[in-house]
């Protein structure tokens, strides 16, 4: 198996949700900063790694940013997605790399503050 991350890149839609992105706070404000007023806007080196032993999901897909967790693919995208490492012969492969894009992050005081979010640049069915 090679070391080298197989990079996926997508149409530029940023369509793909990741979710749980609220139990990793922390993860957000080390990678993007502290809350502001007017929150983020960034794109981002994104990791989809393969998480196996999941205790919920064995075919789980977590997202990192920066070697941190941010959250995971929805279950069935995550289902897909491997279902299509395995048509396209990358079963081989533990991580792969894509574009994601951090939004929110937003304090506005008064209680107005918005959590982080991050979509994810990858290739979708036109069906």
């Amino acid at each position: 198996m090679s070391n080298d991350i197989p990079v996926i890149s997508g149409p530029g839609y940023f369509d793909i949700e990741v979710v749980g992105e609220s139990k990793y706070l922390e993860n957000f404000i080390k990678i993007c900063g502290p809350r502001c007023e007017d929150g983020v806007d960034l794109v981002v080196r994104a990791h989809l790694v393969l998480d196996d032993q999941n205790p919920f999901d064995d075919m789980a897909v977590a997202i990192f940013v920066d070697d941190r967790p941010v959250g995971f693919l929805p279950r069935a995208t995550a289902h897909d997605f491997r279902r299509a490492l395995s048509i396209g012969g990358l079963s081989e492969y533990k991580v792969f790399e894509c574009q994601g894009h951090v939004r929110g992050g937003w304090d506005r005081g008064n209680g107005d503050c918005g959590h982080y979010g991050i979509w994810l640049d990858l290739p979708q069915d036109d069906d």
